[in-house]
C-alpha cells in the first residue's frame, strides 16, 4: 500500500514538470492524470487487508498529492476540498 501512494506521489511530481515543460498540459493534468490519482485512491479505500493506521496515513498522503496537483492547475475549490477529505481530527 505504502508503494502505491509513493507512485502517487511520483506522478504528482511530474504534474508539476508537465506545466513547467507547458502550461497546456494543465488540461491533461485535469482531465486525464488527476481522474488516475483519484482511481488509485480509489482502489486504496477498497483494501481490506491491512493495518487501519497504516491505511488511513497512505490514503490522506494520496489525497494530499491529489490537492497539490489540483492547485498547481489552479482548481483552488477542488483542491480546498481535496485537502479537507485529507485532514484528520
Amino acid at each position: 500500500m505504502a508503494a502505491v501512494a509513493s507512485c502517487v506521489k511520483g506522478i504528482h511530481l511530474a504534474t508539476v514538470q508537465m506545466i513547467v515543460n507547458d502550461e497546456s498540459n494543465k488540461t491533461t493534468i485535469q482531465h486525464h492524470v488527476i481522474p488516475i490519482m483519484r482511481d488509485i485512491l480509489a482502489s486504496l479505500e477498497k483494501v481490506e487487508s491491512v493495518e487501519k493506521t497504516s491505511k488511513t496515513v497512505n490514503i490522506v498522503s494520496v489525497l494530499h498529492c491529489i490537492g497539490k496537483s489540483e492547485r498547481e492547475i489552479h482548481e483552488l475549490r477542488a483542491a480546498a476540498n481535496t485537502f479537507e477529505d485529507g485532514s484528520i481530527g
